[in-house]
């Protein structure tokens, strides 16, 4: 009992110095429920899976405060007209125009695969077997893509704010709105047509506080709600899997007609592989007898993306006014197999992903060119010139169907290791402490962090 209650001393005064707590300060549990208080947020588990509600509780490696970046802000250093020029020109700042094009599309639905690499399609690399990916290699060869499409950060929740956001790094010990956010965009003009899709709980990780009070979704689907409606996977630790997901999403769409933006966050990919996805049935034998596990991770993708696009094709949910954008929230752990299948000189965990467009209406990409140098960065203003918005000035991307866009990728490591990379420069930085002594990239190094 002493213990337990210095234990409770302990992170109460370090509350006060940190404000950054990732265990709940306050969960009430009995065998029916289990109530959790994250910064005053309360959030409600459910269900018989004892180890998703711990995970959803926070796990005790989450129990150390934990010290970050984004809190030491600093005051922007504004830039002289040479250095604009510079940072202009290398694409570490966009070039702001209205966006003057009529909306192509009304409806988009972002698959965001977990942990996934570009390099895990056969089309890319030959190394993974054939039969594992034939419908990414279909996709590659007849649909609008991205060949040097690069991460900028680490783990999921901080990749989602690169994507929707078009900025980095991510202070999430922030509640307010993004109103430059795609989701806040979208609700903006079409009010209740955004949608949040996650296998494991609406509260692991703090998300539902990010999803719907930070990026703007006005319905996030999570564990809690797959419950009331679908049986619990026996033994899963994470939630849902990957087909519940899907089946979901598609009973959604098939109910609306109407504008839209819908993510739907995958899982089955997180590394190590969970235990349905290897012992699964009905794999071809170089699959199913191949050394890694990746490549099992890889054909159970593979199949459950063209059984949901083919299914929403039948049901016409997808029209000429209908985009799917296909991409992963970040670059997979090095371990599990993975460097054994992909031989690369990628700074820690930073590297390439998959971005498909797969739509009815090819003509809308007739400008983009698939072999540019970008990041998901570009995801955020490519979507806002193809829904008809003006593209936010608070965006660092670009639109890669603009003919002003500069190639370059700028990526982020857990919220405190900055990389650039284009034709000129190449260099990685400390957020907080950057090694570099020149000025103009100090500069925007700090600005990143500035109020």
């Amino acid at each position: 009992l002493k213990f337990a209650a210095a234990i409770a001393i302990f992170f109460f005064f370090a509350s006060l110095f940190t404000n950054k707590i990732k265990f709940p300060l306050e969960s009430i549990s009995d065998d029916g429920e289990t109530k959790v208080v994250f910064g005053g947020h309360k959030g409600l588990i459910e269900g018989k899976n004892r180890v998703l509600k711990n995970l959803a509780s926070g796990s005790i490696l989450g129990f150390a405060p934990k010290k970050s970046a984004q809190k030491k802000t600093r005051e922007f250093e504004e830039y002289s007209e040479k250095e604009k020029y510079f940072l202009t020109d290398n694409g570490f700042l966009p070039v702001k125009s209205k966006n003057k094009k009529e909306a192509v599309f009304d409806k988009v639905i972002m698959i965001v695969l977990e942990s996934f690499a570009y390099e895990y399609i056969h089309a890319v690399n030959p190394d993974i077997p054939a039969e594992a990916s034939p419908y990414f290699d279909f996709l590659l060869k007849n649909y609008p893509h991205m060949n040097n499409f690069y991460a900028s950060d680490f783990p999921s929740l901080q990749g989602f704010n690169v994507i929707l956001s078009s900025k980095i790094p991510f202070n999430e010990s922030s509640h307010i709105r993004q109103e430059y956010n795609l989701a806040s965009l979208m609700e903006a003009k079409y009010p209740d047509t955004t949608w949040f899709f996650r296998g494991s709980s609406r509260v692991y990780g703090n998300e539902e506080i990010a999803v719907k009070n930070i990026f703007g979704f006005s319905n996030l689907i999570g564990y809690e709600d797959l419950a009331q409606n679908y049986k619990e996977p026996f033994g899963f630790a994470w939630g849902f899997l990957d087909d519940v997901l899907y089946d979901k999403a598609y009973n959604i769409l098939n109910s609306k007609s109407d504008n839209h933006l819908m993510v739907i966050k995958l899982l089955n990919q997180h590394h190590p592989t969970f235990p349905d996805i290897i012992n699964a049935k009905d794999m071809p034998e170089t699959v199913a007898n191949h050394s890694s596990d990746i490549v099992k991770i890889v054909f159970d993708a593979d199949k459950e993306l063209k059984s949901f696009i083919e299914r929403c094709e039948k049901s016409n949910i997808i029209d000429g006014r209908t985009l799917v954008v296909i991409t992963s929230d970040h670059y997979p752990p090095l371990g599990y197999d993975h460097t054994d299948l992909i031989k690369s000189d990628y700074h820690f965990q930073l590297g390439k992903l998959p971005l498909i467009f797969y739509s009815k209406n090819k003509e809308a990409f007739k400008s983009l060119k698939q072999d540019l140098l970008c990041c998901q960065l570009d995801i955020a203003p490519t979507l806002c010139e193809l829904l008809g918005f003006d593209i936010p000035k608070d965006y660092m991307g670009q639109s890669l169907l603009s003919e002003n866009f500069k190639p370059r990728s700028i990526g982020i490591l857990n919220n405190e290791t900055v990389f650039f990379q284009s034709e000129r420069l190449n260099f990685s930085e400390n957020l907080i402490n950057p090694a570099t002594e020149t000025v103009v990239i100090r500069k925007w190094i700090n600005n990143l962090l500035a109020n």
